[in-house]
């Protein structure tokens, strides 16, 4: 019997890998070494529903238009982060039209004004104080649109000329909501009850058959957090949980119903009434729940949200989109924006109800999201911590400095475990600079390509069993498109 000597294979397979379709987004639910090329395992401040690679989010001051011309909103000196934003709706009795004021709440303790059809610039003291993020909203009270400022054992009635504040059986609210001609109330002192004011009259807590109460509910679904009214019910989210409460008629026909037991924490503060749903983030993702039901809204990187601390997250709802400010474990040992200093907030997830489209913007710590919502336009309000009241663009720009923008594939084998990957040549189109990294076995080669309105390639001649690759660009106006990897395997 003869000795048979073994030779390589060098039987050579040409392939052409293309990224042409970059709207598969992010996956984190996979294995990266299963996931063509076309998917990220971490990509920010991209925008990819095009196919290519294109602007993402940004934010810039917040401008309003004053009936002339758009004008830019001075943040007040005095606060060093901006904690809460709404719209107050005064009636003017001239014109007989509602004029928006701008209310914002500051961590001075402040709440402060700004007048939207003026040509002011400025946000004036609007003389509330608040130990902690008051609830707010409008109502109409004795005939008059007035803001109601709801705070610890307070309320302060707000017209835009003086101030009323009433205390007397004020509980410590920290969440509220208008249900039924009531406003009801989650307080500080004592977080298994909901209380409720006397009926068309905020003002009046004094418990008894004829004015205000309380509703009581203890079970294993934990404290009460937020309340959001929707479809004639009032919603109670809570720790574990959501319950709902029907008050209509006479408080002895109030009635309760448990609805939803959550296995994770449920962070209240991001459940956003998004149309006829509520939108909320808990420990392990994204839900939305409509009315009886709660269910998981897969976005493909949950993995992000793993041991990450989102107490201090916030939602909102505006032209069909929720927004998650969030904190987001990207696992890239990169330090983005924000994440340089301390933080609580380092992302921004717009996500399309309609579509499932998404955009991430990483490295903004943001303090406070509002909807902003006038006769001219319809504006995200974003309050950056330790900065500015600003707007969400979409424009790839952070106060005119452009993002820097990643989107890296998985390390993969291509499906050939068992076959060397000769890299030969990448090309692409791109309007601007790019740099392009490939991971090889390990080792990382970068090639800088400029910006052309014509395909572009660079020769790479790497050998390896592993790949990954790695598109990042520091400009704003990007257009990347037609990606493709000559691939020899061997």
């Amino acid at each position: 019997m003869h000795n048979v000597e073994k030779y390589p294979n060098l039987t050579k397979k040409h392939l052409k890998v293309k990224l042409t379709d970059f709207s598969k987004g992010l996956k984190t639910v996979v294995t990266e070494n299963l996931l063509p090329l076309r998917y990220a395992i971490n990509t920010y401040n991209f925008c990819y529903n095009k196919r290519g690679l294109s602007d993402g989010l940004g934010v810039r001051q917040l401008r309003v238009y004053n009936g002339n011309q758009e004008k830019i909103m001075n943040t007040p000196a005095a606060p060093d982060s901006v904690l809460g934003f709404w719209v107050y709706r005064l009636y003017d009795t001239l014109t007989g039209k509602l004029i928006p004021l701008m209310m914002i709440y500051g961590d001075d303790g402040k709440v402060y004004f700004g007048r939207v059809t003026t040509s002011d610039t400025e946000f004036r003291d609007a003389s509330m104080t608040a130990p902690s993020l008051p609830a707010c909203f409008n109502y109409k009270l004795n005939d008059e649109n007035v803001f109601l400022c709801c705070t610890t054992n307070k309320i302060t009635v707000f017209n835009a000329v003086q101030n009323q504040v009433f205390t007397n059986s004020v509980p410590s609210i920290t969440s509220a909501a208008l249900h039924a001609g009531r406003l009801f109330a989650t307080v500080s002192n004592n977080e298994n009850r909901v209380y409720f004011s006397d009926e068309l009259n905020p003002t009046n807590w004094d418990i008894s058959d004829f004015d205000g109460g309380y509703i009581e509910l203890n079970d294993d679904r934990g404290k009460l957090r937020r309340l959001i009214e929707s479809n004639n019910y009032l919603y109670v989210i809570r720790d574990f949980g959501i319950s709902r409460i029907s008050a209509w008629g006479l408080q002895s026909d109030f009635s309760v119903s448990n609805l939803y037991v959550s296995s994770g924490k449920i962070y209240a503060s991001t459940a956003a009434l998004c149309g006829s749903i509520i939108v909320v983030l808990c420990k392990d993702g994204l839900y939305y729940f409509n009315g009886y039901n709660m269910q998981k809204i897969y976005l493909g990187f949950e993995k992000l949200f793993e041991g990450q601390d989102n107490n201090s997250a916030l939602g909102a709802y505006i032209d069909g989109k929720y927004y998650l400010a969030c904190r987001l474990n990207f696992n890239d040992s990169v330090s983005v924006g924000c994440e340089s200093d301390a933080y609580q907030n380092n992302a921004l997830i717009e996500y399309d109800l309609d579509s499932g489209e998404i955009n991430i913007l990483r490295g903004v710590d943001i303090s406070a999201i509002a909807p902003f919502e006038t006769e001219w336009a319809t504006k995200l309000v974003i309050c950056l911590r330790h900065g500015k009241v600003c707007e969400l663009t979409h424009d790839g720009m952070i106060d005119s400095a452009p993002t820097p923008k990643m989107w890296s594939s998985g390390y993969t084998d291509l499906g050939y475990p068992d076959r060397k990957k000769v890299l030969k040549k990448l090309h692409l189109v791109s309007q601007t600079d790019v740099v392009i990294s490939v991971v090889a076995d390990g080792k990382e080669y970068s090639y800088q390509l400029n910006g052309s309105n014509l395909p572009v390639s660079c020769n790479l001649n790497i050998m390896a069993s592993m790949i990954n690759i790695t598109v990042k660009c520091s400009n704003n106006n990007c257009e990347i498109s037609d990606v493709q990897v000559e691939v020899d395997l061997c």
